[in-house]
C-alpha cells in the first residue's frame, strides 16, 4: 500500500541509520536479513516491494550512518548517497524486467506522457537521479532531525566552500567531454544520457554556491551576476544551433562556469583582503 511504501522510504533509512551509529558493524548484516525477511512475510503477495525499497532504504540508511560517523558534510552526504540510490535504481530495472516483466522506464514514460519522445534515453538517468536525491533529502530531513535525540548534531560538520566550486567546474568539464565522444564505427555520440547525468551532478553543487555567495552582500558581485547572465544568453544563442539536438542544453553549465568562477573569485578576494588588513 502507499503509506507502507511511506513508512517504509522514509522510517527505514532511520533506523538503518541508528544502528550503524550503535551497533557493532558486523552486527548491522543480521539487523539487514531480519528486516528484509520480516517485510517479505509482510509483504509475500507483493514481493516487488521488498526487492526495490526496502533493501535500497535499509543500504540507504547504512551510508548514512558510516558518512556521518566520518564527519562528512550534510550536502556530500545527500549526494553520495542519491548516486548510491541510482546506482540501486538502475541495477534493480532490469530485475524488475526479469522477475515481472514490467519496463520501469516504460511506466514512467506513460505516467508522463513521454512514450513517443525521440530522446527519452538522455533524460532517464536524470529522472532516476532526481527521484532518487528527492527520497534522500526527505530522508535525510527526517533522519537530521531525529538523530539530535541521539546526540548527533549534524550542523557541526563542517566544509570548504571551495569543494562546490571544484566540483561544479569538475563535473560540467567532464559532461561537455561525454558529450563529444563519438563510437568509433557509427560515427555516433554514445554518452549523451551519461552527459545529462554530469550536468546535474553540477547544478547541484551550484544551487549551494549560487545561495551561499548571497552570504556575502557584494553589490558588485551581483552586477557581475546580471552581466554573466546577459553574456551566457547571447552564447547560447550563437552556440545552440551549432550544436546536434539534445545536446543543446548543455550549454546551460556556461551560466553554472561564469557564476562558480566569480563566486570563487569573490570569495578568494575577499578573504585575501581581509588577510592584508
Amino acid at each position: 500500500s502507499p503509506v507502507l511504501v511511506v513508512l517504509i522510504v522514509f522510517v527505514l533509512p532511520l533506523t538503518s541509520t541508528v544502528v550503524t551509529l550503535y551497533c557493532k558493524k558486523r552486527y548491522f548484516p543480521i539487523y539487514a536479513f531480519a528486516t528484509v525477511s520480516l517485510c517479505c512475510l509482510v509483504t509475500i503477495w507483493n514481493i516487488s516491494d521488498t526487492l526495490f525499497y526496502v533493501i535500497p532504504s535499509i543500504i540507504s540508511g547504512f551510508i548514512f550512518g558510516i558518512l556521518i560517523l566520518k564527519k562528512i558534510h550534510s550536502t556530500l552526504i545527500i549526494f553520495i548517497s542519491s548516486i548510491i540510490q541510482t546506482l540501486l535504481t538502475l541495477l534493480s530495472i532490469p530485475v524488475i524486467k526479469f522477475l515481472l516483466n514490467v519496463d520501469i522506464i516504460d511506466v514512467f514514460a506513460s505516467l508522463f506522457n513521454l512514450t513517443n519522445y525521440i530522446y527519452l534515453d538522455f533524460i532517464t538517468y536524470s529522472f532516476i537521479y532526481f527521484l532518487s536525491l528527492t527520497q534522500i533529502s526527505l530522508s535525510f530531513i527526517i533522519i537530521k532531525d531525529e538523530l539530535i535525540k541521539f546526540d548527533y548534531d549534524l550542523s557541526i560538520n563542517k566544509i570548504n566552500a571551495n569543494i562546490y566550486s571544484i566540483l561544479v567546474l569538475f563535473f560540467s568539464t567532464l559532461s561537455m567531454i561525454f558529450a563529444f565522444i563519438k563510437e568509433p564505427l557509427t560515427n555516433t555520440f554514445i554518452f549523451g544520457p551519461i552527459s545529462y547525468l554530469l550536468m546535474f551532478f553540477s547544478l547541484y553543487f551550484f544551487i549551494f554556491i549560487f545561495i551561499d555567495s548571497f552570504k556575502d552582500r557584494n553589490l558588485f558581485l551581483y552586477i557581475s551576476y546580471i552581466v554573466s547572465l546577459f553574456l551566457f544568453i547571447i552564447l547560447f544563442g550563437l552556440l545552440y544551433e551549432l550544436i546536434n539536438p539534445p545536446y543543446g542544453l548543455l550549454l546551460i553549465q556556461i551560466l553554472f562556469i561564469f557564476i562558480t568562477t566569480l563566486s570563487f573569485c569573490n570569495k578568494y578576494l575577499f578573504k585575501k583582503k581581509i588577510n592584508i588588513k
